[in-house]
């Protein structure tokens, strides 16, 4: 018996981006041509949700993510001391990184093309909790190096703008490897596209229905943040995560090694 149709449902819940998938069965594994089917959905949509998939088990859900691309290693998050599941109580607004990208002003998209964001987790944990990292200054830890406009392996550009960026390379053609965050006209920029892409026609809030819903999402098109909504009060969410690495050229930014933000990394 396949383990799932030969064609799958694709449900748009956007008008550009977002969609459902049906027809996918999880209790067998899922076979080859079905992936390529939800990737191809993947590429078109930059974010899908599987309901009620009835994914109870951790290794059904690591061998579907393993379909897509290397698993991200947990062993040194472990090491270091991190939790592995955690009752998450927070929803998920998408922002479709793709459109925004198209709807810059041609000025704007020579502006930045060659600009170098500069990441850094401290700076994202700093900014929601300025008084418990008040001793933590950014610039001390190594930062991850992404290009603020990224191409993607379905044609298009990604508007690459997420709140870790701390600060920004080679604005007005200065040396790349110079670090220009304090400079004002650099930080207006940031304000003038996370402005941009942060507007609701680009947005949507992905509901969790039911306890066995899966949400699957391309951070390459898409961005994601946690807004606590009813989850923070009313539903306890036990979230089960798994992240398949891109493993195009464009998968690593501009950072020689794979980068791992969420541990300590000391500065070169």
């Amino acid at each position: 018996m396949p383990s799932a149709v030969d064609q799958l449902g694709i449900v748009p819940l956007h008008a550009s981006f977002c969609a459902e998938v049906r027809g996918v069965d999880f209790s067998q594994p899922v076979p080859l041509h079905v992936i390529a089917q939800v990737q191809a959905a993947l590429d078109k949509h930059g974010v899908l949700v599987f309901r009620k998939t009835g994914v109870v088990n951790d290794r059904v859900q690591i061998e579907f993510a393993a379909q897509f691309g290397p698993l991200d290693g947990m062993e040194p998050h472990i090491k270091a001391g991190r939790k592995m599941r955690l009752p998450d109580k927070e929803m998920f607004d998408y922002l479709d990184a793709q459109a925004a990208y198209d709807d810059l002003p041609t000025a704007t998209e020579i502006k930045i093309h060659n600009l170098v964001g500069n990441h850094s987790m401290m700076h994202n944990r700093k900014l929601a909790a300025p008084d418990i990292y008040e001793a933590i200054n950014p610039i001390d830890v190594a930062f991850s190096k992404h290009k603020l406009v990224v191409p993607h392996r379905n044609g298009r550009n990604t508007l690459y703008i997420t709140s870790y960026i701390h600060n920004i390379n080679g604005w007005d053609n200065i040396n790349e490897n110079d670090d220009i965050g304090n400079d004002a006209a650099a930080a207006e920029l940031m304000n003038e596209l996370f402005a941009h892409a942060d507007q609701p026609k680009y947005t949507y809030l992905m509901p969790w229905k039911n306890d066995t819903d899966l949400i699957m999402w391309d951070n390459t098109a898409a961005l994601n943040r946690a807004t606590g909504e009813q989850y923070l009060t009313k539903h306890a969410r036990d979230m089960r995560r798994t992240t398949s690495h891109d493993v195009g050229k464009h998968g690593m930014g501009l950072n020689a090694e794979p980068f791992r933000q969420g541990l300590p990394i000391a500065k070169s």
